[in-house]
């Protein structure tokens, strides 16, 4: 789920709430603060979205205090596709 940040937020542009599709009571929501930075870049903390390598079904943040280190989330195809 993606919402724009209520006005004056100090975290990010974007609310986005990620959840585990079949998640049991130990698997609460993560919710991430994302900020447009320019240039159609975007940030979450200390990770860049890596925009060439994210697409529709993935997004990839590469974590630019250790070079190489990326964090991959990834859609699930709808019914089981």
């Amino acid at each position: 789920q993606v919402d724009w940040a209520r006005p004056g937020s100090r975290g990010g542009q974007l609310d986005v709430t990620l959840s585990k599709p079949r998640g049991g009571p130990s698997s609460a929501p993560i919710r991430l603060n994302v900020k447009s930075v320019g240039s159609g870049r975007f940030v979450c903390g200390h990770y860049d979205l890596d925009a060439q390598r994210s697409g529709w079904s993935k997004v990839v943040w590469a974590d630019h205090r250790a070079p190489g280190k990326t964090s991959v989330w990834e859609r699930l195809a709808l019914g089981g596709d």
